[in-house]
């Protein structure tokens, strides 16, 4: 077919260059840089210690030694454990978002939250064992839940990604009871 002036109409593209049209689809996810993988694992490994540490210290030295002097507090004084190990995921939760997100970490305070959450779960399993086993214990869980919450938190859609992070935080809460 003969168009204007005898040219073709294939050779309409001759002048077009190919090599500046985006062909790659739009990622769903951003990729983590390997720097925040690393701010990651180590707030993961020194976060997870903290608590069992810091929980030891509330235990000890705050919430027995504050209620289980009279009977007025008995209450308190048999769920001490529990109530130190809660005071000691949130204080080390905070202090972990903060320093995370002064490092820019993306989504720093929902990634602590879920993983922080998640360590509560893991309250029966922690209990029952030594204090070196359980700082270790705590602390390797704690460095692979922000690591997979990391990954679950990078997705672009917000609204997904803290979708998603409410059913794995609930269904990491069914999987530990269990």
């Amino acid at each position: 077919m003969v168009s204007n002036g005898g040219e073709s109409s294939s050779d309409e593209w001759k002048d077009f260059d190919f090599s500046t049209v985006d062909v790659e689809k739009a990622r769903a996810t951003r990729v983590l840089p390997k720097q925040e993988i690393l701010r990651i694992l180590v707030v993961g490994l020194l976060g997870g210690a903290v608590v069992w540490l810091m929980y030891l210290a509330l235990e000890n030295w705050a919430i027995k030694s504050l209620f289980c002097g009279t009977p007025d507090t008995a209450n308190v004084c048999t769920n001490a454990s529990l109530i130190s190990f809660v005071i000691a995921l949130v204080v080390t939760g905070i202090i972990a978002a903060t320093i995370l997100a002064s490092m820019r970490v993306f989504r720093a305070i929902v990634i602590t939250a879920a993983t922080f959450v998640s360590l509560g779960a893991l309250w029966s399993l922690l209990n029952t064992r030594g204090t070196v086993v359980a700082t270790l214990l705590t602390a390797v869980f704690a460095t692979g839940l922000y690591l997979f919450f990391a990954l679950i938190a990078s997705v672009k859609r917000y609204v997904l990604a803290a979708a998603l992070l409410i059913v794995l935080v609930t269904a990491f809460w069914f999987l530990a009871q269990a």
